[in-house]
Parts: structure tokens; C-alpha cells; sequence
């Protein structure tokens, strides 16, 4: 069985590529499971640029096929802020943030409020040198108010086109079958399996 390390240390993440991809014969690791401390600097100008050079980074720390994601929240009415910095957007935790969208936001009407999150996954094999990436986008729109007690950091204000709910209040089961980074994994997966068949 091949193994794939999972380059991320945020458990949220990781519980959902594991649920997503549980149907392919892959043995997961992660910087949790190996005792690695380790943080690969986000370099680059969008999310296809930035999740490779942090698949390599994390790939050449460790010697192991690496899968990685940069994702962001893009939003029409703030020039699509905070897109690549989403993580680093507002010093503090998710809620912080999601409170200083809201406020940055606080005279935006409802039908301005347009967003999506965009979520690029790239796969880098150091051994082959084999690198792969593709993307999923969720189109959306901001909430007027943080809701909801599942996912994590902008879930809580973020409504998937053909709802009413936030990520949050729908919960990880219905996210997970529209999310960007479903849309990702979904296109990774024909991949993934060619790549497993080359690996035994």
C-alpha cells in the first residue's frame, strides 16, 4: 500500500481529506503522526503556485509523496480580500477573523455580498519528481452574522450557493459533498489512482 503524507497542521483539514479520499488504497501520514515541527512558508502569487512550493517544501523535509492545499475566501466586494492571505488576514483565531470580515463588511447589502472559496491541491512525488495540481472553486456569499458550530474558520460566515446556511450550519457530511475542496480532490482522484498503479 502507498503511503501519502498529508503536509498540513490543521486537523480540520486533515480529517476532511481523509474522509474524502477513503476509498483509495493509501496509507495516510502527517506532521502529527511523523513528530514533525514544521511550517512551510507560503510563497507565490495565487493558490496553484503557493500549494505547489509548499507540496515541495514539505516533500523534501520529509522524502514522502506529499499532498497539499492552499485554499482562500475570496470576496467580490472587499477586491478579493483576503484571497491568498486568508490565513494570515487578521491577526488572532478563525472567529477573530470572521469578525473583521463581518465589520469590514458591515454596509454591504445582501445581494452585494458574493464570494467563493477557492481551494488548489497539489501532489508532489520527490522520488519521481512527479508534480500535479489542480483546482476547486464553491461559489457563495458572506453571511450578515457568524453562524453555526461545525468546520472551521470562515464556514461560520460563509453561504454556498443554493443555500441559506452557512458551511457551519449545514455541517462537514453536506459541505463535504459540495466544498472547493471536494471539487479539487474530486479531480485529483483520477490521478491519484494512475499514480497508485505505478507506485505497487
Amino acid at each position: 500500500m502507498a503511503t501519502v503524507f498529508l503536509g498540513t497542521n490543521n486537523e480540520g483539514k486533515i480529517k476532511e481529506f481523509k474522509e474524502m479520499l477513503a476509498n483509495l488504497d493509501l496509507q495516510w501520514q502527517t506532521p502529527k503522526s511523523l513528530n514533525l515541527n514544521f511550517e512551510p512558508e507560503e510563497q507565490g502569487d495565487n493558490f496553484e503556485d503557493i500549494a505547489l512550493k509548499k507540496a515541495m517544501a514539505w516533500g523534501q523535509k520529509h522524502h514522502l509523496p506529499t499532498l497539499v492545499d492552499d485554499s482562500g475566501l475570496y470576496i467580490d466586494s472587499l477586491n478579493g480580500k483576503p484571497g491568498i492571505y486568508s490565513h494570515r488576514f487578521f491577526t488572532g483565531s478563525g472567529d477573530d477573523r470572521n469578525q473583521h470580515i463581518l465589520k469590514l463588511m458591515a454596509n454591504i447589502a445582501d445581494d452585494k455580498r458574493s464570494a467563493r472559496f477557492i481551494c488548489s491541491l497539489a501532489f508532489y512525488d520527490p522520488q519521481k519528481e512527479i508534480k500535479h495540481v489542480e483546482t476547486g472553486i464553491c461559489e457563495g456569499k458572506i453571511s450578515l452574522e457568524i453562524k453555526g458550530v461545525h468546520g472551521f474558520d470562515y464556514d461560520h460566515i460563509f453561504i454556498p450557493q443554493g443555500f441559506n446556511e452557512t458551511f457551519s450550519e449545514l455541517g462537514m457530511e453536506i459541505k463535504n459533498q459540495m466544498s472547493h475542496r471536494r471539487t479539487a480532490l474530486e479531480k485529483m482522484i483520477p490521478f491519484l489512482t494512475q499514480w497508485i498503479k505505478l507506485s505497487n
